[in-house]
């Protein structure tokens, strides 16, 4: 539900000729606020998903995704994720799946997002002239990682695209080490 009203939020941004102004950290905090109006009421909320999202950090992968990028993951204290981090994750949500989808689709552990579209939009978030260019071969990942979809061709789910994309723009930016066997 918040992925898909920051991505909402910021179109709305983009179609009115401004970039989008609030970062993904600051929407989640402003997003009870919106929901529930009344400020006790709003931080009585916030507080509960808060602990709610460190909670299940250490069980789920998404959760733990999700804390890191609005920066409430303890495991990632010492890392020096960019801002631009979080702004990177909503838009490669905003290119894979429609807007008025995406708490939908996210939740839907059978989605997948077809092979040609991860690529394109791998190719999109990481240009081959740009230093976050891919040093493996990306298209050949994407397939050998693809699993049958519903009623699509085979794809990747969402949690995989945004960990294989997020991977290798560290590679690239040396800040892992590319996997053996790649």
């Amino acid at each position: 539900q918040i992925y898909e009203e920051k991505i909402l939020a910021d179109a709305i941004e983009v179609k009115a000729g401004r970039e989008p102004s609030t970062s993904l950290p600051q929407f989640v905090s402003h997003f009870f606020t919106r929901r529930y109006g009344l400020a006790s009421l709003a931080n009585k909320h916030y507080e509960e998903f808060m602990a709610g999202v460190r909670k299940f950090a250490k069980v789920s992968p998404r959760i733990k995704f999700f804390s890191v990028i609005i920066g409430v993951n303890p495991y990632a204290e010492n890392v020096d994720f960019s801002v631009a981090m979080p702004d990177f994750v909503i838009k490669v949500i905003s290119l894979m799946v429609p807007a008025n989808k995406t708490a939908e689709l996210l939740n839907s552990r059978d989605h997948t997002v077809e092979c040609n579209k991860v690529f394109d939009v791998a190719h999109k978030m990481l240009p081959h002239d740009t230093p976050l260019a891919p040093k493996r071969n990306l298209r050949e990942i994407i397939v050998n990682r693809a699993r049958p979809g519903k009623n699509t061709l085979p794809g990747l789910p969402v949690d995989d695209i945004l960990d294989l994309l997020l991977e290798e723009m560290l590679i690239a930016m040396g800040r892992i080490e590319m996997p053996e066997g790649t």
